[in-house]
């Protein structure tokens, strides 16, 4: 996520070009108009590639939703997005209005897909209390190094996020989406 100039293009581009089919950027990266570059340069059909993006904890009102979702397509040159993630939880923001938002773009076809990044299961519980989670995925982070016992434990999801928990304490439909450690700059 660091990569941001021509370095970014050229990473997309030929992480494309060897079968990558997922890219994971965020407004808070810097580099979503070097994602996009990188997308369109590739030549690889858009329909091909799933594309995630994510609205940073101090955007989550309902009209920083909307604004940072049309930078995002404007950055990326797209039209919609596959998945648009809340990238951190804040508990200042009523969830109500950042989901409310989230279902707008739905609706709207500009996101394919609403979820959650780097909530933990309180956070999840929430989610579930206001009825959100119908369109959403849970982005977790597959880091081996990480027990599920030690993810659990963690005091705050900011000091240790929620990786590597699998399985909720709540019944709910919830479809992950999951990133290797490749995005920590090393392969299993």
């Amino acid at each position: 996520w660091p990569l941001k100039g021509e370095a970014c293009v050229r990473a997309v581009r030929e992480a494309l070009s060897v079968g990558y089919r997922h890219l994971d950027t965020a407004w808070r990266y810097e580099n979503q108009r070097e994602v996009g570059r990188g997308l369109d340069e590739s030549g690889v059909p858009r329909d091909d590639v799933f594309v995630t993006s994510k609205v940073w904890r101090s955007h989550l009102h309902y009209d920083g939703v909307l604004e940072r979702h049309a930078e995002t397509l404007r950055d990326l040159d797209l039209s919609s997005v596959d998945l648009f993630l809340v990238h951190w939880p804040d508990d200042a923001t009523p969830m109500e209005e950042t989901f409310r938002a989230l279902s707008r773009l739905c609706d709207e076809g500009t996101a394919r897909s609403i979820g959650v990044s780097n909530f933990g299961i309180a956070q999840l519980e929430g989610a579930v209390a206001v009825d959100v989670i119908v369109r959403t995925r849970r982005h977790i982070q597959d880091a081996p190094a990480m027990s599920k016992e030690s993810a659990a434990a963690a005091p705050s999801v900011e000091e240790n996020p929620p990786s590597f928990i699998l399985e909720l304490p709540i019944e709910v439909e919830v479809s992950q989406v999951s990133r290797g450690p490749t995005v920590l700059g090393r392969a299993s």
